[in-house]
């Protein structure tokens, strides 16, 4: 997929008509589960449009491609973004542009956290105490608002064939993560706690 100047300016048309993107240049680029591309893009639209994007598209590596089997967990993201992100109790980003169909894989475009006054980790960058602690403060608080509320209508298509995956893959993954984890770990979990992680 061209992520160029002619691709940028159906994006920013959509929310500022008259607006001209003049260029495109890609600041980083990371594939894992997804290919994650952060753009600047240079343009004459209001402020409101960001120049900074954060865009996701299909993983370029097999190996993701295997292990996730479909685009739909990529598709379940944009679904995410369109119908849920409103309902939820902490931030999140704006979307610029989002589209899935079958033949083209998934893509979706949303502000760069640092256009929220965020700062970007990178891959493999470990968190600090600290923000270990925010972000599961963060995660209790998304996944009390939407316990046992799966009969919601706008929720229902998180239940189905691709959370069911997703699920099994979590289930069989787990202990073998968690044992390289506790390794990795060393001395810093006391080993009194190992047998009830991996419980």
């Amino acid at each position: 997929r061209q992520l160029d100047t002619a691709w940028a300016q159906r994006i920013v048309s959509h929310h500022a008509p008259a607006a001209q993107v003049s260029s495109v240049r890609i600041q980083q680029l990371d594939i894992g589960t997804t290919t994650r591309v952060q753009l600047y893009v240079e343009h004459d639209g209001p402020r409101q449009i960001p120049k900074q994007w954060f865009v996701k598209l299909p993983s370029l590596n097999w190996r993701a491609k295997a292990i996730t089997l479909l685009p739909r967990l990529l598709t379940t993201e944009i679904h995410f973004y369109q119908h849920l992100a409103d309902h939820v109790p902490i931030e999140t980003l704006p979307v610029l542009g989002a589209a899935s169909n079958l033949l083209g894989g998934s893509t979706l475009v949303i502000n760069h956290v640092e256009e929220n006054g965020a700062q970007a980790g990178k891959t493999g960058e470990a968190l600090t105490l600290v923000q270990a602690e925010a972000v599961i403060g963060k995660l209790a608080q998304f996944h009390a608002r939407f316990w046992n509320s799966t009969q919601q209508q706008h929720l229902r298509r998180l239940d189905g064939p691709t959370r069911k995956l997703e699920d099994a893959l979590g289930t069989l993954l787990a202990v073998p993560l968690m044992k390289l984890g506790l390794k990795k770990a060393q001395g810093l979990i006391p080993p009194d706690l190992h047998t009830s992680a991996l419980q």
